[in-house]
């Protein structure tokens, strides 16, 4: 994807910044996992967000702000989405790229299909 503008470029970059700190470290938002995973029990979650944190395949990333991506774990193919809220979380945030107004939900799941 080519940015029409810098400060588009900068935007992303930041974004993709924030989510990466709430992907890898727990950091900036919440890190929530879908019923159907839970029902795999702790040991499989554990080694599901060990992946999650090293992630690294980003080659289907259009906005290049890492906040979708898919991998497999003993078979299983899960995802993972960073969803961006306002500050109460009752709608969609107006720049996920700012720390202060957006808060960011990490969901994790399974790939059904």
């Amino acid at each position: 994807m080519t940015f029409a503008s810098h400060a588009e470029a900068t935007r992303a970059l930041r974004v993709r910044q924030l989510n990466d700190a709430l992907r890898v470290f727990g950091r900036g938002g919440r890190r929530t996992i879908s019923p159907s995973l839970e029902e795999f029990g702790e040991a499989f979650i554990a080694k599901a967000t060990r992946a999650l944190r090293s992630f690294d395949d980003w080659r289907n990333d259009p906005y290049r702000t890492h906040d979708y991506g898919e991998f497999v774990v003993d078979r299983v193919t899960l995802y993972f989405a960073i969803a961006y809220y306002d500050r109460h979380r009752r709608c969609g945030a107006n720049d996920p790229s700012c720390a202060q107004s957006t808060r960011r939900v990490l969901t994790m799941g399974l790939v059904r299909g």
